[in-house]
């Protein structure tokens, strides 16, 4: 009896050390994380603490590496050449003028280091779209322009997941129609992110959503139509080592941005830069490298619009959109497609309707604070001067030549001073 006495004491007593140690470490790590939080609410991906900001210093053209070459071994599936004679995907046909051919022989100071897109043998199979693609869009509080969107693809594509990412909209649980269709439709996951959020975290978050090899990512106020040919996208990605497949709005079916080049500032020696010095960017409207084989009416190139398809692996590999950036993510996003050696396409032939609205108080919004972004990543890139790039008027594209023919205006968006 007495020894039942004294075991039952002390298990009672080892119980109460445990507990104690319990709620200790409970307590501290609950700090730790409070802490931790906190931090990460005062940095976090919204915050922009300009002065610290790590500066991704861009490589100049001549040091530039693109990416690996590919082998066209059998095991890679590649081959430099495809032959399309027995195709049967309708996509032969050539734009007969689609823009600048700046070849890899002309333009030796853009193109230097540049990898030619590699093949691998067609198979011509409509893949499934549903159990491939999904689709994100980032919005602000403007449900109306997404589900004027979804409503769109799901006339193409009825079964496609679409992923919707909205700042806080305290004025959804007023608007029952809206609630119950992003609420109740099986393939729509609505996710709000916090007031303010911005088009980079958005987007981010969205990618978190995703189970599909693929992404296409388009704006709020975008429609799809019957050319809005997303299967064609999907057999250029599957068939090439292209990381992005974009395509062009309805009423101006030969707007892409064309290609850049970063140079050493004009007053600066080349040969003797330190990676401290800055650089110029210079962006050339309507130019592309090279046309893609099968797909006659799709160009390489270097920034398309914001409606692309990519892989979900290649947008995770080079971190998503700089969530630093609110707004004006647009070129600071393709710049690191470049960095990363991504290849980048557009088809001239797969459209959608960008239809914004009349009253649009978002566009205001953004462009009150664009020198804000645009001061970001000058500041992170190290550029000193922007300039946009056209060619003087000709007949044709096709005698235009690289870089006689071309005006570069010095644009002000890297004039403003924070």
């Amino acid at each position: 009896m007495i020894n039942m006495k004294l075991y039952t004491r002390i298990l009672i007593l080892n119980l109460s050390v445990a507990i104690l140690i319990y709620i200790y470490n409970y307590n501290i790590n609950g700090i730790s994380t409070r802490r931790k939080n906190s931090k990460e609410q005062e940095n976090g991906p919204d915050s922009v603490d300009f002065p610290h900001q790590e500066k991704q210093h861009f490589p100049i053209e001549e040091k530039l590496i693109w990416t690996k070459t590919m082998t066209c071994s059998v095991e890679s599936g590649y081959k430099n050449c495809v032959d399309c004679s027995n195709g049967t995907s309708g996509y032969d046909k050539i734009d007969p003028n689609p823009g600048v051919n700046c070849s890899y022989s002309i333009c030796q100071k853009i193109n230097k280091g540049r990898q030619p897109v590699m093949y691998r043998q067609p198979k011509y199979i409509i893949p499934s779209i549903e159990s491939l693609v999904t689709i994100v869009v980032k919005t602000a509080n403007r449900l109306n322009l997404v589900e004027r969107l979804i409503r769109s693809v799901w006339k193409f594509y009825p079964n496609v997941k679409c992923i919707v990412v909205d700042d806080y909209n305290e004025f959804f649980e007023k608007r029952p129609g809206l609630k119950n269709f992003f609420k109740n439709s099986s393939n729509v996951i609505y996710h709000q992110a916090h007031e303010n959020a911005g088009i980079s975290y958005g987007r981010n978050l969205a990618l978190k959503f995703v189970r599909t090899k693929y992404v296409f990512l388009c704006d709020d106020d975008a429609v799809f139509n019957s050319e809005t040919n997303i299967p064609k996208l999907l057999d250029l990605l599957e068939h090439t080592d292209l990381s992005f497949a974009g395509v062009t709005h309805k009423n101006k079916p030969n707007l892409f941005f064309g290609a850049v080049m970063v140079r050493p500032t004009e007053a600066q020696n080349t040969s003797t830069m330190r990676s401290n010095e800055t650089v110029d960017l210079l962006q050339y409207s309507a130019m592309y490298y090279e046309r893609l084989a099968c797909f006659g009416q799709c160009y390489v190139t270097d920034i398309i619009l914001n409606a692309f398809l990519a892989p979900l692996e290649d947008l995770l590999k080079m971190g998503g959109w700089d969530a630093n950036l609110k707004t004006q993510e647009h070129i600071d996003f393709f710049l690191r497609v470049r960095k990363y050696g991504l290849k980048v396409a557009v088809c001239l032939d797969v459209n959608l309707n960008h239809r914004s609205p009349r009253n649009n108080p978002l566009r205001q919004k953004r462009l009150q604070n664009k020198d804000i972004y645009f001061n970001i990543i000058k500041h992170k890139w190290n550029f000193s001067k922007w300039f946009f790039c056209k060619t003087k008027r000709f007949s044709s594209y096709q005698n235009r030549k690289f870089p006689d023919d071309w005006t570069c205006k010095q644009t002000h968006m890297f004039d403003t001073k924070l």
